[in-house]
């Protein structure tokens, strides 16, 4: 009977083991789950703000006029970037907008020097294609810190009969 006893007293080296290597198990698996919600959870984050990046792009290259100033009538589409010697604080119509690549974006006034430091770290490129001598597609790139992209399309085109 001493030895019942002595059984019931606690836990034998075994029994020690086995609970140590579940609870061991358990919390690497939690450690794994945390990790991955914590990876995933900048994703959207990084969205609004390539979201911002590009609405600002945008409204910047609706700004500008579809053709050089002063060219007159809509002429063939000559997509080849900025003329010679411009810089790009000084691009003058969309065509010049071609292969612009900025990184970091360039601040936008108040709208980014609150927060600039966010988006040091992103990239945008512009492509800008020709539909036809009216209508121009500008293809937005953004490209957040952990390398996930988002691409934006706008239409932009002149009505017929209007100064370009």
């Amino acid at each position: 009977m001493t030895s019942m006893a002595r059984r019931s007293e606690g836990f034998t080296l075994v029994e020690l083991l086995i609970a140590l290597l579940i609870m061991s198990v358990s919390l690497v698996s939690l450690m794994f789950v945390f990790n991955y919600a914590t990876e995933h959870s900048k994703r959207p984050i990084e969205s609004v703000r390539s979201e911002i990046l590009a609405q600002m792009y945008s409204e910047e290259l609706f700004a500008v006029p579809l053709v050089e100033p002063n060219s007159g009538l809509a002429r063939p589409c000559s997509i080849a970037g900025s003329e010679h010697g411009e810089h790009r604080a000084n691009l003058d119509d969309l065509d010049d907008y071609h292969a612009v690549q900025d990184s970091p974006p360039l601040s936008f006034g108040a709208a980014l020097t609150r927060s600039q430091t966010a988006f040091e770290s992103y990239q945008v490129g512009i492509k800008v294609s020709c539909l036809d001598a009216r209508v121009r597609l500008v293809e937005i790139l953004v490209t957040a810190p952990s390398g996930h992209q988002q691409r934006y399309e706008l239409l932009r085109g002149a009505i017929e009969g209007a100064k370009l």
